[in-house]
């Protein structure tokens, strides 16, 4: 029996204050129910399944196959798919005006089942059918976004402040998009509170308070960016994910969608994801010319395995997508496996893994092989079966792509031969690790010079006097701390950039790997041949202006 529930924000209605018309919306309401009650016994007595319309879930994807003015005219609408079954909420399951509909359903490659509905819980979803027509307005709007990029966080909502205090859930929506564009957000996060919603939005890695929402108008937008994103607007007590695109600026953006229950509402996070910032080159990314050329020059062989370490969000899909961007050419079949999907490559074979239903990295590798590749990229290597089948493939002429986690280049030997493989593939099919983080640069606008002690210029020395021995001199030499401006929304900070090792595995590390030989002596190996490390190109960085030390400290620590 379903419950009748108030508004938690109205106060107990104890008195004979309570207004005629919410006595009569009261009773209303009661009627509705026993008439749900009804035509819910009916449909068990003629051996259907019942639908409330009115609290059930609604998948956006069944809606769209129908207009509005379709679904009045056979009195029936689509209110789920899974795979290729379509469930149909029907006022009148056995008419005879609903045979048009049903076969242009199953020419569509759906099998139907039939559901009861109210008439009541047929018009309670109008709405959606309203907001999609608004959508399609929405989406010629966002084409005409500017170009100019906002830095002050508190002039952000400025100018939209009025849409996100008394618009509709599709205007916050639009509105949404296109800030978040101009702030150069990488996330955007709603966190219910008590008394209110906040939003904060990620840039450069860091987390900004932008604005704030009362639960009334959180309801609007969210229930309207989960509809865009292909989820579930009503159900809000289980974890949905879900996306949508836009278009800013004539380029496509990409939105993952996360909702979470969490005590006063829903929780959600929306990762931004341009493919423009992703299809860069590597020293546009950060990699320094000495790391670019070690990379290229692996990427010019026919095989072997290459590998980006890092922790999440270290820039390691980039790094990914930038290589794949090398090797584009029409003499090469891209093959890509990934968990998710997150930038479309017009050259490359894109394929998602599906864990829920048995579609692993594993699977997917193997799948891969028989599609004749040429290049395989490989979102993460997870597990033994994976790297074995990414290290086979790599001995059999294809050129792999791939990350896994590990703390540096050189730790994820180890990491690899713990997963359990066999040190003679290892040594004969890896060929390069790369290794990187994100940090801050600074603000150009802002920075100002900043003596060091003693210590911390020795330490400096020591850096600019091996680099040189290895032909990598340093340019510059003042360091700069962070101050702040207004162009820099007062951080002080404008952008990121990558810091990165390169290992080359050379004959010397196949034989130490093949010997299995301490960490320590494989590091050892790799600093004779002239490995930079991280704290080496962190410290360039330094000395050429573009960050601080306390920035890299805090991604090394």
């Amino acid at each position: 029996m379903s419950q009748l529930q108030s508004d938690p924000n109205d106060e107990p209605l104890l008195r004979s204050e309570q207004t005629d018309s919410s006595g009569m919306q009261h009773l209303r309401d009661i009627n509705q129910t026993f008439k749900e009650r009804d035509i819910k016994s009916q449909a068990k007595n003629k051996g259907m399944r019942y639908i409330d319309l009115k609290n059930a879930p609604i998948n956006q994807q069944a809606l769209q196959l129908l207009t509005w003015e379709e679904v009045q005219h056979y009195q029936a609408v689509p209110f789920e798919v899974r795979g290729k079954q379509l469930f149909l909420a029907c006022i009148d399951p056995h008419s005879e005006s609903l045979n048009p509909l049903e076969k242009k359903l199953n020419d569509l490659g759906y099998d139907i089942e039939k559901f009861i509905c109210s008439p009541e819980g047929l018009n309670s979803i109008k709405h959606y059918f309203e907001n999609f027509v608004e959508r399609e307005e929405l989406e010629l709007s966002t084409k005409t976004t500017e170009n100019e990029n906002i830095n002050n966080w508190q002039a952000v909502f400025s100018e939209y402040s009025e849409i996100f205090s008394n618009g509709t859930g599709p205007e916050m929506y639009n509105q949404l998009n296109l800030v978040a564009v101009r702030f150069r957000a990488s996330d955007i996060h709603f966190q219910p509170q008590e008394e209110s919603v906040v939003i904060r939005m990620r840039r450069d890695g860091a987390l900004y308070e932008v604005f704030s929402l009362t639960h009334k108008q959180f309801v609007l937008l969210s229930g309207e960016i989960k509809r865009r994103a292909g989820m579930k607007a009503n159900v809000k007590n289980i974890p949905q994910d879900g996306d949508y695109e836009f278009i800013a600026n004539e380029r496509k953006i990409s939105v993952r969608v996360s909702s979470l229950p969490s005590k006063y509402g829903e929780s959600i996070v929306m990762r931004i994801l341009d493919a423009q910032n992703a299809m860069v080159e590597l020293e546009k990314l950060g990699f320094s010319q000495h790391n670019k050329e070690l990379i290229q020059e692996r990427l010019e062989r026919t095989k072997g395995l290459l590998l980006v370490t890092g922790p999440t969000g270290s820039g390691k899909t980039s790094t990914l997508y930038s290589c794949l961007n090398a090797v584009d050419s029409s003499e090469n079949k891209i093959i890509t496996l990934e968990d998710p999907i997150e930038f479309e490559l017009k050259n490359a074979v894109q394929s998602e893994i599906n864990e829920h239903e048995g579609f692993t990295f594993a699977k997917g590798l193997r799948a891969i092989l028989r599609q004749d590749p040429d290049v395989i990229m490989v979102g993460e290597i997870r597990d033994k079966d994976a790297a074995e089948i990414a290290l086979q493939a790599s001995l059999t002429g294809h050129l792999v792509l791939s990350t896994v986690h590990a703390n540096d280049a050189i730790s994820t030997i180890p990491r690899l031969l713990n997963m359990g493989l066999k040190p003679y593939i290892l040594a004969a099919g890896l060929e390069l690790i790369a290794a990187q983080r994100l940090v801050r640069k600074l603000c150009e606008h802002c920075k100002k010079p900043v003596e060091l002690d003693p210590a911390r210029q020795e330490e400096i020395q020591q850096v600019q006097k091996r680099l040189g021995s290895l032909g990598q001199p340093i340019s510059g030499g003042q360091v700069y701390e962070a101050a702040g401006c207004e162009k820099c929304a007062e951080t002080g900070y404008d952008g990121r950039v990558a810091i990165s090792e390169v290992l080359k595995i050379s004959d010397a590390l196949r034989r130490s790997i093949l010997q299995s030989e301490p960490i320590t002596t494989m590091f050892q190996k790799a600093i004779e041949e002239g490995f930079i490390t991280l704290k080496e190109e962190g410290i360039k960085k330094v000395l050429e202006g573009v960050t601080t030390f306390e920035e890299i400290w805090g991604v090394l620590s």
